[in-house]
């Protein structure tokens, strides 16, 4: 883990310099000169005796943060890929999942399965959060809401390959306890959202007609957010907020419909804001937009 950690640290720090001095005649090559990257960052960690999986994830969050040329053609190639990915998975994981098998295991899987959505979660992440100043409801969600998926039973594989004994019944005790964690947690996320106040609107990914993409000179970022139903800027106008001097509101998303906003704009609870901001004014301007009503 300490090798591949270091060498996908390594990587990243290799990759982005790399990726900013590289002048490609076409786009479209951005896309795969970073699969070969990928590939390479995993080769590498793998040949140093590493986890190349820890290398290759950790380079992705190095590059996720850095700012270079065609990131955004480079995101959307991998987004389309790693469902792909998804796709032939999870066709695998059927082909190896015997229900017959799973069926003796439940009284233990369910053991497991609550203790680690009921004991371990809650435990690690409010020690982990301990240095964050967030309330007593949010710690609870994300401690809740640590859905296991398939990346669990695909390293319940592993031990098929080892050839250790009892894998298949490690393999299946994985896939009963992800099951029970989608169907058992998954379901009660909404319930325990209303719960604990913080059920915000629901909206599906929104394909805005215009795009930026950040590069180096500029300090901004377009992202979105959502109003929730009681936040406290409902029911006013845009010009009549402090919103931050360098925070620009470009559009705003409304009932499928798309609205350019002015000062006299009244901002509705569901709307869904498409701001161009640096990350401390788009951070001031949250805490503006989410600080909600008192009753």
């Amino acid at each position: 883990m300490g090798v591949g950690a270091l060498a996908g640290y390594l990587m990243g720090k290799i990759i982005v310099p790399f990726i900013k001095r590289l002048k490609l005649g076409y786009e479209g090559l951005y896309p795969v000169v970073m699969i070969s990257l990928v590939l390479l960052t995993y080769v590498t960690a793998v040949f140093l005796k590493g986890n190349g999986y820890l290398a290759v994830y950790l380079a992705g969050i190095m590059l996720g943060k850095a700012d270079f040329p065609n990131k955004r053609i480079i995101a959307r190639f991998h987004d389309g890929l790693a469902w792909l990915m998804q796709i032939a998975m999870f066709v695998t994981l059927g082909l190896l999942v015997f229900p017959s098998h799973i069926v003796p295991l439940i009284g233990s899987g369910t053991l497991l399965a609550f203790l680690l959505m009921v004991v371990a979660r809650p435990i690690s992440v409010f020690l982990c959060l301990l240095p964050f100043k967030m309330s007593l409801q949010t710690k609870t969600m994300t401690a809740w809401v640590g859905l296991r998926g398939a990346v669990p039973i695909i390293l319940a594989t592993f031990p098929f390959m080892a050839g250790i004994p009892q894998a298949d019944t490690i393999f299946n005790i994985v896939f009963f306890v992800v099951i029970a964690s989608v169907f058992i947690q998954g379901t009660s996320i909404p319930f325990l959202s209303k719960l604990l106040k913080l059920n915000a609107p629901s909206t599906g990914k929104i394909n805005y007609p215009i795009e930026f993409e950040k590069t180096e000179g500029i300090d901004a970022e377009l992202t979105d957010m959502i109003v929730p139903y009681n936040s406290e800027v409902t029911g006013k106008r845009i010009g009549d907020l402090r919103i931050p001097e360098k925070c620009l509101i470009v559009l705003i998303s409304r009932d499928n419909k798309f609205v350019i906003p002015s000062g006299s704009t009244i901002i509705e609870s569901g709307d869904v804001l498409l701001v161009l901001a640096n990350s401390a004014d788009f951070s001031a301007l949250q805490k503006m937009v989410f600080k909600l009503k008192k009753k």
